[in-house]
């Protein structure tokens, strides 16, 4: 839909033409007001912003060839119909001059009418593809901007940025790192800053390589202005908290600073601080300056050598070790730091028992911090630590054994589990090797395929409970791990040629 406004000195002129437009059907046009003449023109025009001017040429007060002069001062770039009598050639021509996109002579069909205003949507189109593409470069070079200063606050201040000049080293900063699994958080983020600094003085950027990761940076010229900013932080914050609906919200404030070469240096410090959070907050904000540290020790060096002996040694020795390990920790109680380094302090241990038996390792630890932030519990981090030491020891374990190791594993597993839906996936993922491998080592070592191998251990159990228990063949199909107990008695019949009940009574 397009607005537009009429001038003309002819209140039935006027509304002639409005109903004219109406009867057009390739657009929708709407109109927004009129004016008798230019003076009240131009006033309509600052109150209503239309996309379209119609306007008459003779007119009191202000007339067509005046209003158009002043209109390209005010809006150059409105786009304007000309309306006028045959014998006005001269206004035509200065029409013409002042850039209409149309003139129409009176008197005047709609289609003519139609003709013109399509040719002013036309120009109206091109204007706004033009100001889009603006906008998309202004937000690009803006982007660039902003990466060009992330680089800035991760990487320490180098020759390049001395030697560029585009960066102010003698003004006054604070600089905040905000974490937050926010739905939109640069614009929750956006919208509470603006509300009490406005649009100036700071530095507002999301880093895009780390999920929920925001900088926010103060820039003054004065200390005493930077001291104004940073009084107004706390309510800043507050104002998060009320309007935080869900997800978590953490931050930190470094102290200010002078100069941005300083900048690398306020983040490295702020990343640290922020690991002190606990996993049951879910709103926390550091201010540098009182900061303290944590400094719960969870595991002493002898505690952490008794858990390598385990984890070396003893059968199911990874599941004995990291189960002791991570029933150690509390989450009301220990901060993710105090879990972080006991997690680093072990897995330098397992690391070093793999070089030792030239098994490679990963560094888990570099994104350990990014990864569990926003965790409401452990299970997700046990699970994963405990997958990565149970990796090093089978990698350690097959190098010296082979796949008899594996393979005894696996079918302890199977032993233990048969009740549960496993298949070759299953085996794969609990011992992290390709399922191929899996199906390869079984059909070696039994010479027969996992379901087929599944299938004789499920029966015997079923056959063990139908002659030591009184539980029903129902109750025996769900405890052997088939949901469905026709398919039980179809595949029980099918290896012993008995169905449960005639296998249970064949022995009264």
């Amino acid at each position: 839909m397009y607005t537009y406004i009429i001038i003309d000195d002819e209140r039935l002129i006027r509304l002639g033409l409005i109903s004219k437009v109406k009867e057009i059907k390739s657009e929708e046009f709407t109109c927004i007001g009129e004016a008798a003449n230019g003076q009240e023109g131009l006033k309509l025009i600052r109150e209503t912003k239309p996309d379209i001017v119609i306007t008459d040429m003779k007119m009191a007060k202000m007339d067509g060839v005046e209003f158009l002069q002043r209109l390209q001062q005010e809006q150059p770039g409105i786009p304007v119909i000309v309306i006028s009598g045959y014998k006005a050639f001269d206004y035509m021509n200065q029409a013409i001059e002042h850039g209409v996109v149309g003139y129409v002579l009176k008197p005047f069909s709609s289609e003519e009418l139609e003709k013109q205003l399509l040719k002013a949507v036309a120009r109206l189109e091109e204007q706004r593809s033009i100001v889009r593409m603006q906008e998309k470069t202004d937000r690009l070079e803006k982007r660039m901007e902003g990466m060009e200063f992330l680089k800035l606050i991760i990487e320490p201040w180098n020759v390049e940025h001395e030697e560029s000049g585009q960066y102010a080293v003698n003004h006054w900063h604070i600089f905040v790192s905000i974490y937050m699994n926010l739905p939109e958080g640069l614009n929750f983020l956006r919208e509470c800053v603006c509300r009490y600094y406005g649009k100036e003085g700071y530095l507002l950027l999301e880093n895009p390589g780390i999920n929920g990761q925001y900088f926010l940076l103060f820039d003054a010229g004065e200390e005493a202005a930077l001291d104004q900013m940073a009084e107004k932080l706390p309510e800043c914050f507050a104002l998060m908290k009320r309007k935080q609906e869900e997800g978590k919200l953490f931050a930190s404030v470094s102290e200010r600073f002078h100069g941005l070469p300083l900048l690398n240096r306020a983040y490295q410090k702020n990343e640290h601080i922020l690991r002190d959070v606990y996993l049951t907050d879910q709103y926390r904000i550091f201010y540098e300056k009182t900061y303290e540290k944590h400094k719960r020790k969870l595991f002493s060096e002898d505690e952490l050598a008794t858990l390598m002996r385990t984890l070396k040694y003893e059968q199911d020795g990874v599941k004995k070790a990291m189960g002791v390990f991570f029933e150690r920790f509390s989450i009301e109680r220990d901060s993710l730091l105090e879990i972080g380094t006991a997690c680093k302090k072990l897995l330098a241990k397992v690391d070093e028992w793999a070089v030792e038996n030239q098994v490679d390792t990963d560094d888990i630890m570099a994104v350990f911090y990014q990864r569990y932030r926003f965790l409401d519990h452990l299970e997700k981090m046990e699970k994963e630590i405990s997958g990565y030491v149970n990796l090093i020891s089978l990698s350690i374990r097959r190098k010296s054994y082979g796949d008899d190791y594996l393979y005894e594993r696996m079918n302890q597993y199977i032993q233990e589990n048969y009740h549960k839906k496993i298949t070759l996936q299953t085996l794969a993922d609990q011992f992290y090797v390709s399922a191929a491998q899996c199906s390869n080592i079984l059909k070696e070592r039994m010479k027969k395929g996992l379901n087929v191998y599944l299938l004789e251990i499920r029966i015997e159990k079923a056959k063990e409970l139908l002659d030591n228990t009184s539980m029903s063949a129902e109750q025996i199909s769900k405890e052997v791990g088939y949901p469905n107990p026709k398919y039980f008695f179809r595949m029980f019949k099918q290896v012993t040629t008995f169905t449960p009940i005639e296998y249970r009574n064949r022995r009264k």
